[in-house]
């Protein structure tokens, strides 16, 4: 029998051949962590699996063999929803906690982690678009397209595509086409599982949704899965309502998968938590028991001050609802990862992510220490510019103009999250003192950081007036 040796992403790097030896392959059932996996070869073996326990719902092309081990824990999480029983799940996941998984773990963080281009991390901005039943409807396509939907939905998960219905959807237009997709896999309310695909986390719809995009893509639209991505992300940053987060996400992260596209989902993680707020909680539990590897374990958290921070605001919600499933991404992240269940000290904590910064100034430290403080108070946030932020200008060691520079822009994106009235003393001694730094005659870098700090804290200015105006005058409220 022939078998592919790949990596943890699922990408083949070679075959090799073992005379009917299954036991290999047992060897390997459940290991996710492992750099190097056997799976059985879509090249040299295109029988299909029949295997009772791991498929019962027919025979479907196995190309990618082990499951995900994190499928557990969600089963134990479901099981013991709404129950007292903690103790019990601790008993139950007891085995994950062993040094040899997380040293597979580890394995793979080291070789997905340290790469530049995580490191170069810059927040993006995002357009604010129509959701996708707006646009339908706007285009008086609304009831073609639940006609397509409700013929793909009748296909078993097991088959393939009919081509009278890729006919149908190679009609639309492609921006159509993604807006169809998000508008029926944003309804899609089915619990996900890991039968239709063993490295996939997905329900029957997103399934389907996801050999439909490959299939046109190999039709000639070659844009669709990165359309796709695209679209998502606006949705989910702007005007996606709880209820859609989960679906639209669990696909997301699928096409990310097959991909291999591991920097993009946790620039995906990042953002989110900065654009979405309390939706952060549940898209971020959708990606982790879709992709187990996208996160580092607590033992090597230290190396990765993002993942730090992203920790710590998890600990900041205080969610009661329970269909954000606050309490099940802590357990997650306690069980599985290792990472404590009490926050750190703020204070510590934010003096810690400077000194980490001013030692290794990545992109990515610096947005860390941006996340961090949107989410903290603003009277304690005002204390700790004064008393930890103002001071790193001052840090930088002599000629390094690009990292000062680096440093007063942070500083400016910062002090957005202040609640600065249009009179606020504060506001004064800022612009000040921003203007301090440019007294002599600094490096052309340093000018420009500070003129767009000021910049910054006109446009802080003029938000704050008109707020103030909307609060005093009734008609202006509803604007």
């Amino acid at each position: 029998m022939n078998y592919a040796v790949a990596n943890s992403e699922g990408v083949f790097i070679r075959e090799e051949s073992f005379e009917d030896d299954d036991s290999l392959i047992d060897e390997y059932d459940y290991h996710v962590g492992q750099k190097r996996r056997l799976f059985e070869s879509p090249r040299g073996n295109r029988s299909k699996r029949r295997n009772s326990n791991n498929n019962e719902h027919g025979d479907i092309e196995d190309i990618f063999y082990p499951r995900d081990i994190l499928s557990k824990i969600k089963g134990d999480i479901d099981e013991n929803r709404g129950t007292n029983a903690d103790s019990d799940l601790v008993k139950k996941c007891s085995k994950l906690d062993d040094k040899e998984w997380r040293k597979m773990i580890l394995d793979v963080a080291e070789l997905v982690y340290c790469n530049q281009e995580m490191l170069d991390f810059e927040l993006r901005t995002f357009r604010t678009q129509l959701m996708p039943q707006t646009y339908l409807r706007k285009n008086l396509l609304q009831k073609k397209a639940e006609f397509c939907l409700r013929k793909l939905k009748s296909t078993k998960d097991d088959e393939e595509i009919s081509e009278k219905l890729i006919f149908e959807f190679k009609r639309f237009a492609l921006e159509t086409i993604v807006n169809i997709i998000l508008f029926g896999v944003a309804r899609d309310s089915d619990k996900p599982d890991g039968k239709y695909h063993p490295l996939l986390m997905v329900t029957k719809t997103q399934w389907l949704f996801l050999k439909l995009m490959f299939r046109l893509e190999e039709e000639g639209m070659s844009n669709i899965l990165q359309l796709y991505l695209q679209k998502a992300e606006n949705l989910l940053y702007s005007r996606c309502s709880l209820s859609k987060v989960e679906p639209v996400t669990r696909l997301y992260v699928a096409v990310c998968k097959i991909k291999g596209d591991v920097n993009r989902v946790r620039k995906f993680c990042c953002e989110a938590f900065y654009h979405t707020e309390d939706l952060a909680v549940t898209l971020f539990y959708a990606v982790l028991t879709s992709w187990v590897e996208i996160f580092p374990m607590q033992d090597d958290m230290k190396c990765y001050p993002i993942a730090e921070v992203i920790v710590q605001l998890v600990h900041l919600k205080t969610i009661k609802k329970p269909q954000y499933k606050l309490h099940a991404l802590k357990l997650l992240l306690n069980q599985y990862y290792g990472y404590p269940k009490e926050r750190a000290d703020r204070d510590e904590f934010l003096k810690d992510l400077v000194q980490k910064y001013l030692s290794n100034p990545t992109k990515l430290a610096n947005f860390a220490i941006r996340l961090y403080c949107k989410y903290t108070g603003a009277d304690w946030l005002k204390e700790k510019i004064n008393d930890v932020l103002k001071p790193m200008v001052y840090q930088v060691p002599v000629g390094e103009n690009h990292f000062k520079a680096n440093v007063i822009s942070l500083l400016a994106n910062v002090c957005q999250h202040l609640h600065l009235g249009s009179r606020d003393k504060y506001m004064s001694e800022l612009r000040t003192w921003f203007c301090s730094l440019s007294a002599g005659n600094p490096p052309k870098t340093i000018k420009q950081s500070v003129q767009y700090a000021l910049n910054m804290l006109q446009k802080k200015q003029a938000k704050s007036e008109i707020r103030a105006k909307r609060r005093n005058d009734a008609s202006l409220r509803d604007r």
